[in-house]
């Protein structure tokens, strides 16, 4: 009980809350709030915290209200407030552009791995890790209409998963369909990378590994990863990340490395 007293004693020292319909007013000269909030801070030597969380715990809260703010603590970092249907990052008054980027920046889910040539704020990310060691890139004996794009990994991943084929029935354990379902950083919209994409991430291995390793995730294995470019209805490229070369294997025969990329 005196420990309770004590605590509400410190309070009443230090800050005045008043609590008068309609508003509250917290501040430290005993001021009334203004008529028209409902809620009035007043300080000159401290600020408001609103509540820090990363993008994952952002999109974890269940059923957020409109207008719900937080500051989000990675990726993107900033205010953002839920408009109803979608969180949305407060802007500033300013018009400054979107933060420029280089191979081997963390961000956006993953790494860099491609910058767009007309747009050094745009490019694509590789996943820290890789999503499998050993997976078939299925649809054996089926020609996969559109899927032999060289340089548009994320086109060649839904025609895979629109002809939803996969190994003995099992779509999710197939190259393409491993990548669309993997979440990292909270992205939904991965995908296995063509094989103009996946020579981008071998060009840029040792900048992408260092990134990584520095940060908790693990470099590419000196072995075969799949590309999602097929290049008949039993073969799909593949690269050795040993030495750089590309050739075209059995999608059922063969098993090899997966790493997910998205575009950004």
């Amino acid at each position: 009980m005196k420990k309770q007293i004590m605590i509400i004693y410190i309070i009443a020292c230090t800050m005045t809350l008043t609590a008068q319909q309609p508003g509250v007013s917290i501040n430290e000269d005993g001021s009334m709030p203004n008529p028209s909030a409902l809620l009035d801070i007043k300080s000159n030597k401290k600020g408001l915290l609103m509540p820090r969380m990363t993008k994952q715990e952002r999109d974890s809260i269940n059923n957020p209200a409109a207008g719900l703010m937080i500051y989000q603590t990675d990726d993107v970092l900033g205010f953002y407030y839920h408009s109803g249907t979608a969180w949305t990052p407060v802007h500033t008054g300013s018009t400054a552009p979107p933060p420029t980027v280089a191979i081997g920046d963390m961000v956006h889910g993953g790494i860099v791995f491609w910058v767009d040539p007309t747009d050094n704020t745009k490019g694509k990310v590789c996943a820290m890790t890789d999503q499998s060691i050993g997976a078939e890139w299925g649809c054996y004996s089926i020609n996969v209409a559109g899927a032999d794009a060289l340089d548009n990994g994320l086109q060649n991943t839904l025609d895979i998963l629109n002809e939803g084929c996969g190994l003995d029935n099992q779509t999710n354990s197939v190259a393409a369909n491993i990548c669309a379902a993997y979440r990292g950083g909270g992205y939904s919209d991965w995908f296995l990378p063509s094989k103009d994409e996946l020579n981008q991430m071998y060009l840029n291995k040792a900048t992408i590994n260092a990134t990584a390793i520095a940060n908790g995730g693990s470099g590419f294995a000196n072995s075969s990863y799949w590309s999602s470019t097929e290049y008949d209805f039993s073969n799909a490229w593949r690269q050795y990340f040993y030495n750089g070369s590309q050739g075209y294997y059995d999608k059922r025969q063969y098993s090899f490395y997966v790493r997910a990329v998205r575009a950004f």
